[in-house]
This record gives structure tokens, sequence and C-alpha cells, in this order.
């Protein structure tokens, strides 16, 4: 009888779940860092699927927001392509939000720096997954990006101050035991014939950057013109991170200033459009 309660409590990732929010703890505990959790099974209303959902973890850091999917597989890898000239970036492209007092919110994507550095991919094969099936980690992540765009119009409405300026930034993230690896190839390699590759070098790692225009509820920039403006305008990163790399990964996990610069030196987006908004009639 035990052991089919025992079967009952690992049937679901409820407890993977519970270990990652008691490992975080730990981190932040013996070695340091600003993340802590601040939520758990954080209820949200999916309007995609007009359905109540739950965000794993919250965990904030200052200003910023990590909102947490945790995905327990079996035996899984995931295989990240990855360009072989393809360089470690910091950038990464996140919801922040913004209100001053006696000013309507203001709320976009934009790319701001994330350290440490990470590849950065926008195609990933699951060992399993058949072609003809809709891409797992796409799914995985339209839904986390819509839940962390839910989180952050509740925070604007019940908190609109904010103790470290005003602004917040919103890191959506999925935290795996999967085996996260990158596939390094050259375009030229692959046969046209065929469509695949006999040449590929393969490396696991802890973190990467997984970015791609994906739909989300925020409406659309109103400057764009074209579809290449539109297609960029959509791009969104989820950082997608292998749990063993917690201890080494998040204590050092930061959001910094990104390289906008004007006459008055290095700008957050925030910034722009505040100065934007004040010289609108």
């Amino acid at each position: 009888m035990e052991e089919s309660f025992q079967k009952l409590a690992n049937a679901s990732g409820f407890l993977f779940q519970i270990r990652i929010d008691h490992e975080i703890t730990r981190v932040r505990a013996s070695k340091g860092g600003n993340w802590e959790v601040i939520a758990r099974e954080h209820r949200w209303l999916d309007t995609a699927s007009n359905s109540e959902a739950f965000i794993d973890l919250i965990l904030q850091s200052y200003a910023g927001r990590m909102i947490i999917e945790c995905k327990r597989t079996t035996d899984a890898t995931w295989l990240f392509l990855v360009p072989n000239n393809a360089k470690e970036v910091e950038r990464a492209k996140l919801l922040w939000t913004c209100q001053k007092e006696g000013s309507p919110p203001i709320t976009a994507w934009d790319d701001l720096d994330l350290h440490p550095s990470s590849l950065e991919s926008s195609f990933c094969n699951v060992r399993g997954q058949g072609e003809g099936n809709s891409p797992m980690l796409e799914r995985l992540a339209g839904s986390l990006l819509r839940a962390t765009e839910a989180v952050a119009e509740q925070e604007l409405s019940i908190s609109p101050q904010n103790a470290y300026g005003p602004a917040r930034i919103y890191l959506p993230a999925i935290i795996t035991n999967a085996d996260l690896r990158v596939c390094s190839f050259s375009p030229e390699d692959i046969d046209l014939k065929t469509g695949r590759i006999n040449k590929t070098e393969t490396q696991a790692v802890d973190f990467l950057k997984f970015r791609k225009s994906l739909s989300t509820t925020h409406q659309i920039s109103t400057s764009i013109n074209n579809l290449q403006q539109a297609n960029i305008d959509a791009e969104r990163t989820v950082i997608v991170m292998n749990v063993n790399a917690l201890e080494t990964i998040l204590p050092h996990m930061k959001l910094q200033q990104p390289t906008i610069v004007s006459h008055r030196g290095p700008v957050w987006p925030w910034e722009i459009a505040i100065r934007r908004l004040g010289e609108s009639p």
C-alpha cells in the first residue's frame, strides 16, 4: 500500500518543484546572491486558453523578478542548434514596467544585459519528439511568457510604487533536470537534398538563452511598419537552466544596464520612454 502512495506522490512534478524551491533558499543562504523566493504556486488567468493556471515560483532581486517554470523530465535531452561561429551574449529581450507618479504605466519588451553571458538559440530539438508534434519548448515558453506579463500587470495594479526606482524587470526562466546540450554546425554542411547534417559538434551547457519570435499578450509597437520589424519586435528571451547549475549560476545572475547610449551617457529603456512621454503634447 505504501508503495502505491509513493508512486502517486511521484506522479507529478510537484516534488521536483518543492526541491528546487528548497535548493534556491539553500543556495542563497550558503553562496549569497540576491534572488529569493517570494511566491509559490502563484495563480494567474491564461487568456489564451481562458483557464486558471499557476506559476511554480517567483523570485525577486531588487527591481528584478524571475518567473520560474520547473520542468521535470525522464532521461530527456534538449538539444539547441547554434551556428559554429556564435558567441556568448549578455543581451536578453525582457519585459519591463515603469510607473512614475502622475503618469500612466509603461510596459515594453527590450534588450537588457543579463550576466553571466551565454550562448543564444532559437531552435531546440527534444529527444523523443516527432516531426509532426508541436515544438515542446515553444509551447512551454509561450505559456511562461503570458504568465510573466500577467504578473507584471498584477504588480502594477497592487503596488505601483517600487522601492528600487520606478521600474521593474521580469525574467522568464525554465529550470529543468533535462540534459542541456548545444549542437554547433555550419549551415553549408546541411545537405539540401535530405535536410540533414553529417558534421556537428555538441557540448553540455549549464544554461542558455532561448530567443525567438513568440506570441504574447503585449501589444505590438506602434512604430512597426514592416514584417521584418514586426518579427524582431516579437522576439522574447527565456532562460533555460539545468537544475544542477543553480549553485553556480544563480548567485551570479544579475541584470545590468544595457548599452543604450545617449548624449547623457548610458540610459535604461524606460528612461527614454519617460522622456518621450514628457515631450508629447
